[in-house]
């Protein structure tokens, strides 16, 4: 319920407040969220239920318009989607070897990503003036390496484990085209954008008894903004290089849980010299 302060903290569920709110915001949506109600609340009788009902379709309809068919869907009034749009295909190719020998442990892959009828945006001209059409714009291959490798040895009454978990990828364009302001120019060869050729987890972990210390460093190699691979950024971001970054972070876990006598676990009531708690 909604307790307003300007209702002497009286008020309901905000449903006609959340409704008139979002019918400027995404009409459709909220114009498919109240057929549901009216078809709960006729079928059921139950307002509550239509209202849950409704709340519950509203992200939905959101979340599959806009993610799963969000390229047939125009962004704007400038904006048109192509009505012979090709389906995208492709395939991948992979192959590994995975193994284990005493305290080494390791899992080695190569992959090749085809990636055909790639959507995106041209500029276009009519009697109406220029507009940008969402269409398929090309190709693009990534070839890549993954490897993961971890090593554990025993110290006394602790367990260290370094690990590393690296990939390096190059993704390319082929026979594709990108859009600049009003003009088309092909990006052949150039860089897949949002796709960084290297990206590396190393880290060590040290394990004893309940305690646990991991120190982990993530590197991720720069990566291109926009198809054009633009070097310089724009101000909004939207073009131009993104630049590598290193994080350095260092974690520690407690297990309340720990084995007693002959159980394998209890809980933290009877886990009094795990946790250091006396047990009420």
């Amino acid at each position: 319920h909604i307790f307003s302060v300007f209702l002497s903290f009286r008020g309901g569920k905000g449903i006609n407040t959340a409704a008139g709110m979002l019918v400027g915001i995404a009409p459709i949506d909220i114009s498919i969220a109240l057929i549901v109600f009216l078809i709960v609340l006729f079928s059921t009788g139950y307002v509550s239920l239509a209202s849950i009902s409704a709340a519950t379709a509203f992200p939905t309809t959101l979340f599959v318009r806009f993610n799963i068919f969000k390229d047939s869907i125009p962004s704007s009034p400038l904006e048109r989607v192509d009505k012979n749009l090709e389906d995208a295909r492709g395939y991948t190719l992979e192959l590994g070897y995975r193994g284990e020998r005493a305290t080494l442990a390791w899992d080695v892959s190569a992959f090749e990503l085809h990636y055909g009828n790639r959507m995106g945006t041209i500029a276009q001209s009519d009697a109406s003036g220029f507009f940008n059409l969402r269409t398929n714009i090309g190709d693009s291959l990534t070839r890549g390496v993954e490897v993961f490798v971890q090593h554990q040895r025993d110290l006394g009454p602790a367990k260290a484990t370094l690990f590393t978990s690296t990939s390096w990828m190059d993704a390319r364009y082929q026979n594709a085209t990108s859009r600049v302001g009003q003009v088309n120019l092909a990006v052949d060869g150039n860089r897949v954008q949002s796709v960084p050729e290297l990206i590396s987890r190393n880290g060590l972990t040290l394990a004893g008894g309940p305690a646990s210390l991991t120190l982990l460093y993530s590197y991720t190699a720069e990566s291109y903004a926009d198809a054009l691979n633009t070097r310089t950024p724009s101000a909004n971001g939207a073009v131009g290089l993104v630049p590598s970054s290193g994080i350095l972070m260092i974690a520690r876990a407690t297990s309340l849980i720990c084995p007693v006598s002959r159980r394998e676990s209890q809980s933290i009531t009877s886990c009094c010299a795990c946790a250091g708690v006396r047990r009420l």
